[in-house]
């Protein structure tokens, strides 16, 4: 990464609110990548360093899952230059995780296409506890916010309840002040069902600092083989029009789309910046590999 940013642009871009400093991330050809399937091992040597210098050097913003990374680990993404947002399920419940155990009898439906994972009970004080534990453990590992993960659970359970129980969540969460001493950044990755209702408050502070949304401009045809195609003129309108609300109302907005096609991801990413949208184009669903800025 290149390193030509002053010391008092870096402490102003800690202490503004999230979605400025998104706006003005330095010198990086791009602002977020977003990578929550990544594991340490494909990027850091035995002894933590960076594979081939920095992996990551095109972004200012690296979405990863901390739960698997050392604080030794993201602080040195931090020496780059980098901030570090972790994933952070608030919606379901994945098998995979340590303490699936404690909190399977709060699942509710199994998640279409990820046989692995289960909507939950976001109403339960103890997932809501569960949630705002966990990010406190992420915060301590260094991590400068959260990408906050299936808020959906209310599009499919759309009640009040449902949705209060989500502002609490993501309320602490944003509560929580990170190691610079500033509240935690926390960018919603769809939910454009509760996001919506939220931007209809009217309410001056939003418990969350940016939307990330999939597929705007592409969708998946075939989960297995990977295959992706056009969205249908009416899917992308209505997240256009929803982004550009999203906007209007101060928020940081980045897409997330998947495309292998070389001039197809051009096309999407002059879009995007056009519309004065983040972008980040994965070739694969794991979201796993870092996508070059071309």
């Amino acid at each position: 990464m290149k390193k030509s940013v002053s010391i008092l642009l870096t402490v102003l871009l800690l202490v503004c609110l999230y979605p400025a400093s998104l706006a003005n991330a330095g010198q990086h050809s791009a602002t977020v990548c977003v990578l929550p399937g990544l594991n340490p091992e494909q990027v850091f040597t035995d002894n933590n360093k960076l594979k081939h210098g920095d992996p990551f050097s095109d972004y200012k913003i690296i979405v990863l899952d901390a739960e698997y990374f050392t604080p030794a680990q993201i602080r040195i993404l931090h020496k780059k230059g980098h901030l570090v947002y972790s994933y952070l399920n608030i919606g379901s419940l994945e098998n995979t995780r340590e303490d699936y155990e404690d909190y399977k009898d709060l699942c509710l439906a199994p998640y279409e296409n990820w046989p692995e994972e289960s909507w939950v009970d976001v109403t339960q004080k103890r997932w809501q506890d569960r949630c705002n534990r966990r990010g406190r453990q992420l915060i301590a590992k260094g991590v400068d916010g959260f990408f906050i993960d299936n808020t959906d659970v209310y599009d499919l359970y759309h009640t009040v309840s449902v949705k209060k129980s989500l502002d609490v969540i993501l309320t602490k969460l944003h509560a929580q002040k990170n190691s610079t001493g500033v509240r935690s950044a926390v960018m919603i990755n769809g939910g454009s069902s509760y996001v919506s209702a939220k931007l209809k408050e009217k309410k001056k502070n939003l418990p969350f600092t940016a939307v990330c949304q999939e597929s705007v401009y592409n969708h998946v045809v075939n989960y297995e083989k990977q295959i992706f195609k056009k969205n249908p003129r009416d899917a992308k309108a209505y997240y256009l029009t929803y982004l550009k609300k999203c906007k209007k109302a101060g928020l940081f907005v980045l897409v997330l789309d998947y495309e292998k096609k070389s001039a197809r991801i051009k096309t999407i990413r002059k879009a995007c910046k056009k519309s004065g949208f983040g972008c980040y184009i994965s070739t694969t669903l794991e979201l796993n590999q870092v996508t070059p800025v071309q």
